[in-house]
């Protein structure tokens, strides 16, 4: 792990972040007033629901570009952005149907999720791809 992997690392952290935010914030942001009877009320917030969705964007980052500089042999941004939607896709469909059987929420919520979640993993592993991508030899 080089400087290179950690600078992807905090990249793909940040990139993420506010990808989420702004995904969930704009795209879905219909979605949420119109359907709380699937989301916690305010009364049943717990303080460290922030710190705990941090905790798990910043290990969703570090697991990706870690398999990516450790499994990905020729690092550029087109090899980033597969590895990128293979691993979103892999995240975010299962959870998605985890999800749909634990909460009262119609399916547009975690179809419109998933989409997001692909499109953010392209961007992340063209991120990856960018940052991790080593110089031809002449």
């Amino acid at each position: 792990m080089n400087k290179k992997f950690w600078l992807a690392f905090i990249g793909s952290f940040i990139a993420l972040d506010v990808l989420e935010l702004v995904w969930h914030s704009m795209v879905l942001s219909g979605f949420y007033p119109n359907h709380p009877q699937g989301f916690r009320g305010e009364v049943n917030y717990d303080p460290m629901m922030y710190l705990w969705m941090q905790i798990g964007i910043f290990l969703t980052a570090f697991i990706w570009v870690y398999l990516y500089h450790r499994f990905v042999t020729e690092k550029n941004v087109k090899n980033g952005i597969e590895v990128g939607v293979i691993l979103s896709i892999f995240y975010y469909v299962p959870w998605g149907f985890i999800n749909y059987s634990l909460y009262v929420v119609s399916g547009y919520v975690y179809l419109w999720s998933t989409v997001g979640g692909v499109i953010m993993g392209a961007i992340i592993g063209a991120l990856m791809g960018l940052i991790l991508q080593e110089k031809k030899a002449e």
